[in-house]
């Protein structure tokens, strides 16, 4: 049984495909896919249900993560010898394990962020296994009785963070995006072989990665043992088995994800995910350089308003507004920043005349597009170093050439 998540971010319903392949709502027989139903008896229940007697739902309706709120996200590194290779590491003698924090979850075509100081950006197409029955200090023989199924997982990775910076792994795995799992949660009765699974990876449509799971120095039986004895395992928790060779830091040169790359993974029978990236240009700081080539965008206008980026003609976030309290008459605000100039900072003031009702500060974000080579501020917006200022009108300038055009 292929069983899947349909709705908007938090506010999904369970579902399972019928045997024509069409979307059916079972969230009358089951509340979520979470820890609590993701057991045999629960999901044997579902199994005998006539699934084309239930609601359609229509397969444009956006696919979350196939498993919400999973107590562990384990994972397993180093996993395919040929990997290992790529990246210079010595063949594991046993399963390396890290942990993606579980908040890293999100939908199969969701996007995967670029934040503000990412600069190794990763891919990994992997197999996941899905818990469905308490392990503890178990046997390989005894490790098909504790699995209820197979995933689809991207582990997507910051090296900078995994390994340059100190610590442990989980720093360049867990930022909210870096897993991307589903869309179908496959019970593992509808995989013939596990250990023979093939996987694909592609960015921006050149096949990056190409392997099979009978690869794998530690298969999914041995792995599941092997993390049984150094925690227990929980019905529905997540453990990601690794990734063959072709990962961009294996590339020589190396090749990292930009803002408005895509990533197309698929495993045999567990489907297919598709992931953008998702840049963004603080205004508030002029922090983010990750805007494409060709095209200008205009913020504000010349009549100093910011409408212009209501009407959204280019994608745009507005993740806040911080009002403040209104400020005494005539004074208005004070505001001070400092530089790390000098050894004090520098500071200069600036007065905002006062509003009754408060100041309003909106901070918008730009999503990255094909196509944006320069973007042109009018006031009230500022923007400040690393970009020039030529006045306070600022006038177009031009963004650096993007990598990958």
């Amino acid at each position: 049984m292929k069983l899947l998540r349909i709705g908007e971010k938090g506010r999904e319903k369970p579902a399972a495909l019928d045997n024509n392949g069409k979307i059916r709502d079972i969230s009358s027989h089951i509340k979520d896919l979470n820890p609590s139903t993701l057991n045999f008896e629960t999901i044997s229940k579902i199994q005998n249900i006539d699934l084309s007697s239930l609601p359609e739902i229509s397969s444009s309706e956006r696919i979350g993560a196939c498993i919400t709120d999973p107590g562990k996200f384990v994972a397993i590194g180093l996993n395919y010898s040929d990997h290992a290779a790529e990246t210079g590491a010595a063949v594991p003698t046993e399963p390396i394990m890290f942990m993606k924090a579980t908040s890293s979850i999100c939908g199969p075509n969701d996007d995967v962020e670029i934040v503000s100081g990412s600069k190794k950006l990763d891919w990994e197409v992997e197999l996941g296994i899905v818990i469905g029955k308490n392990a503890k200090h178990i046997s390989e023989s005894q490790s098909q009785e504790h699995i209820l199924g197979y995933c689809l997982v991207n582990d997507v990775s910051e090296r900078e963070w995994q390994i340059e910076k100190m610590g442990q792994w989980v720093k360049g795995k867990s930022h909210d995006t870096y897993g991307p799992i589903g869309p179908y949660l496959v019970t593992k009765d509808e995989i013939k072989d596990v250990n023979n699974l093939n996987m694909t990876l592609d960015v921006n449509g050149e096949r990056m990665q190409t392997g099979n799971t009978n690869t794998m120095i530690f298969n999914v039986d041995i792995i599941v043992s092997y993390v049984s004895k150094f925690m227990s395992l929980q019905a529905g928790d997540i453990i990601t088995t690794g990734t063959p060779p072709g990962v961009g830091m294996g590339k020589k040169p190396q090749i990292f994800l930009k803002a408005g790359d895509q990533m197309k993974l698929s495993i045999d029978n567990l489907g297919d995910e598709v992931n953008s990236l998702e840049g963004s240009f603080d205004l508030s700081t002029g922090n983010d350089s990750d805007l494409n080539n060709n095209q200008t965008v205009d913020v504000g206008d010349k009549d100093n308003s910011a409408e212009i980026l209501e009407e959204d003609p280019f994608p745009v976030k507005r993740p806040f507004q911080k009002k403040s309290p209104a400020a005494p008459e005539p004074e208005g605000h004070m505001l001070k920043k400092f530089s790390p100039a000098a050894p004090e900072g520098h500071a200069f003031k600036k007065f905002l005349p006062a509003a009754p009702g408060g100041h309003v500060q909106k901070i918008f974000r730009l999503r990255r597009l094909p196509g944006i080579s320069q973007i042109r501020f009018f006031p009230p917006f500022r923007i400040f170093p690393p970009f020039p200022l030529a006045s306070e009108n600022f006038p177009p300038f031009p963004l650096p050439p993007f990598p990958n055009a």
